[in-house]
């Protein structure tokens, strides 16, 4: 088909859907009615494909400019239009988020890639070459991650929140460079994120290898094991958000780059704003709970600080599951149903 019978195929649709666009006017979406907000998003669809094609057979300026509007319009409407109430906020919370965030490839791969570094050099560390640590982080780096635990430190309240502020601000930044160097074609943040995982690898491969006083093994293990579910999580999060954003940068769909990147940045949001909480969690529990000694009777039974740090480790752990995964997977199948049912007319 030549380009002006597709353009003149393609006017009625267009037509039309800038008169329902005009009729939603400024009302949310949701309150209208479920055929036209079914049509409504179909032609959407359409006309971001008709997008796509006017952009790569070049397309008059004139109708590529009206389809530029028209789609931004529609898109406004369409993601935009629900406005700030509680249900809308819930639905974004624990309905499209989960959904979004395991459904993103890119999750996928900042969790292998951290996992796969940190796991390999944990090994590496612990049980081929104990010598690598030193090798890779640098003698003084590991020495004094050593005497660091080579003491009790029992801290106050006041001290707890410094170390809480201390905390947020650390972690998040090797979260934020993770994010900010992915954006950057991707590539840099792969590095940065491979890096820290491998560093800390590493460090935990030293520190629970022989070379280390029991001691020392002990206090590096009660400190981290309570909130190292939450931060590790929120890194892989952080660099998962970039990479999806960097990667809209270089395969637009035809898109011009800034709208492939706002596209990007829309999706990535719910995993940026997760990520941040996670960080707060795991900073929150790094300050106040990781230093301290949690001892204590249940009873008969005599609960040592390690366990109570270990439940709240597996806590995490769970929470974390239920919300990505079993949240996630439980919307997977009916959002799949209903594209097909809108694909197929019904």
């Amino acid at each position: 088909m030549k380009v002006n019978e597709l353009i003149e195929s393609r006017q009625k649709d267009w037509d039309e859907l800038e008169r329902l666009t005009a009729r939603l006017g400024r009302f949310s979406i949701k309150r209208r009615k479920p055929e036209e907000v079914a049509r409504f998003s179909a032609l959407y669809r359409e006309a971001t494909s008709d997008l796509a094609h006017a952009k790569s057979y070049q397309f008059p300026p004139a109708v590529t400019e009206r389809l530029n509007s028209l789609v931004g319009a529609a898109y406004l409407k369409l993601y935009r239009s629900n406005g700030l109430n509680v249900d809308s906020v819930w639905r974004l919370v624990f309905y499209d988020a989960p959904r979004w965030i395991i459904t993103d490839p890119f999750f996928w791969i900042a969790m292998t890639l951290f996992w796969g570094g940190f796991v390999g050099s944990f090994v590496l560390a612990l049980y081929v070459d104990p010598t690598l640590p030193q090798r890779v982080l640098g003698a003084e780096t590991v020495q004094g991650i050593e005497r660091m635990y080579s003491v009790d430190v029992d801290f106050g309240f006041g001290s707890r929140l410094v170390a809480y502020g201390g905390y947020i601000f650390h972690n998040g930044s090797i979260g934020l460079k993770c994010f900010a160097t992915s954006i950057l074609a991707c590539i840099p943040g792969i590095y940065t994120l491979l890096y820290n995982a491998i560093a800390l690898g590493l460090v935990f491969g030293h520190m629970y290898s022989q070379s280390v006083g029991v001691d020392v093994t002990m206090r590096f293990n009660e400190f981290t094991t309570a909130h190292s579910a939450f931060e590790l999580t929120a890194i892989v999060l952080s660099a998962a958000a970039g990479l999806r954003m960097g990667f809209s940068l270089v395969y637009t769909r035809g898109f011009r780059r800034l709208d492939s990147l706002r596209r990007g940045t829309y999706r990535a949001t719910p995993t940026i704003i997760l990520a941040f909480v996670l960080f707060c969690f795991a900073a929150f529990i790094e300050g106040f709970l990781s230093p301290g000694d949690l001892n204590s009777s249940i009873g008969s039974w005599n609960v040592d600080s390690l366990t109570y740090k270990r439940v709240i480790m597996w806590a995490s752990i769970v929470v974390l599951f239920v919300y990505l995964f079993v949240l996630g997977l439980v919307q997977i199948a009916p959002s799949s149903r209903r594209r097909k049912g809108e694909e197929s007319g019904e």
